[in-house]
């Protein structure tokens, strides 16, 4: 009875921490997802947020009630290798390392805490080790996505998201006019918009736009010198004009970028790395609550119980 007590919190602790590295896969897969302004990703990191503090919570009580290296360490190899059957080379013995330091340095730290403290309180005590655990984590997890970043740049070079560019037109210069059946000669363009389309010609050819033409936008349309110049079949069908402006926005960037794509992973884990441990600490307002009613459950029933001790003590008297 005493070991299957010792035990209990190791089950929920192995499938919410089986849970924080299935949905941490998928960052894993798509490294810009970090950078999705939608609800749908803001949900995904509430919830890699959630699980990985259910995870460490339920590690540190059962480090709190075993105590005991016989029972913390298997326990600990056993959750290490949860990432070999989740995530791909190198990141699974990236995660499977620094999962099994995380488990271990942190058990080491709240043992001494568990020999020393005088008067038991599971806030008090188990609080910051829970943090410290959550944190370890969350800096292992962005190391590995660092190289995960790494190798899809490597491979596949970097793009930037569709949904950054979205959002900076969106705030930046008005959209251009859906031209699809109508002459380039009907739409205005700022003067911005006509440089960067005279910086990218291999734009406007996919567009059919001949470059020459760029000259005779913004004229008054009554003019007599001025062309009606249509877009030819060349452009999408089903293509939205800012398509254009969007294209040309990402041309510019990728080319700024280019010198420094190095450092973009590096840039990439450190931003993962500030999101999820930003929204950690937000939820982490609510370990001292959750503690102290599962301990209080556990007393109520049973579970567990507090034993009263006098001790001498030594005092300096002049």
């Amino acid at each position: 009875m005493i070991i299957f007590k010792k035990l209990i919190f190791v089950i929920p602790f192995l499938i919410f921490l089986a849970w924080f590295y299935f949905q941490l896969n998928f960052f894993f897969k798509d490294v810009y997802l970090i950078f999705g302004l939608n609800i749908t990703t803001l949900y995904q990191l509430a919830y890699l947020a959630i699980t990985l503090g259910l995870a460490s919570l339920f590690f540190i009580i059962f480090c709190a009630l075993a105590n005991d290296w016989k029972f913390i360490l298997p326990v600990s190899i056993l959750g290490s290798l949860l990432p070999i059957a989740i995530f791909t080379a190198p990141s699974s013995l990236i995660i499977f390392i620094g999962s099994f330091l995380s488990l271990t340095c942190t058990y080491l730290l709240l043992s001494n805490k568990l020999k020393t403290y005088l008067t038991y309180s599971a806030n008090t005590l188990l609080t910051p080790s829970v943090k410290t655990l959550a944190g370890f984590l969350i800096l292992t997890s962005s190391l590995a996505f660092y190289f995960s970043a790494q190798a899809e740049i490597k491979t596949n070079g970097f793009k930037i998201p569709d949904s950054l560019i979205d959002t900076a037109l969106k705030f930046a210069t008005p959209q251009i006019p859906d031209v699809k059946g109508e002459s380039i000669a009907q739409v205005s363009l700022t003067p911005e918009q006509i440089e960067l389309l005279r910086q990218n010609p291999d734009v406007l050819k996919q567009y059919g736009i001949d470059p020459n033409t760029l000259d005779q936008i913004n004229q008054e349309p009554s003019s007599p010198k001025f062309p009606q110049i249509s877009i030819s079949p060349k452009s999408p069908t089903n293509s939205p004009s800012n398509d254009l402006v969007k294209n040309l926005v990402q041309s510019q960037i990728q080319n700024l970028l280019k010198p420094y794509l190095n450092l973009i992973p590096v840039f990439l884990a450190v931003a993962f790395f500030i999101t999820l441990h930003s929204i950690f600490s937000i939820i982490s307002m609510l370990l001292p609550i959750t503690l102290v009613f599962i301990f209080w459950i556990l007393e109520k029933t049973g579970f567990i119980h507090f034993e009263k001790e006098m001790r001498e003590v030594k005092k300096l008297v002049v």
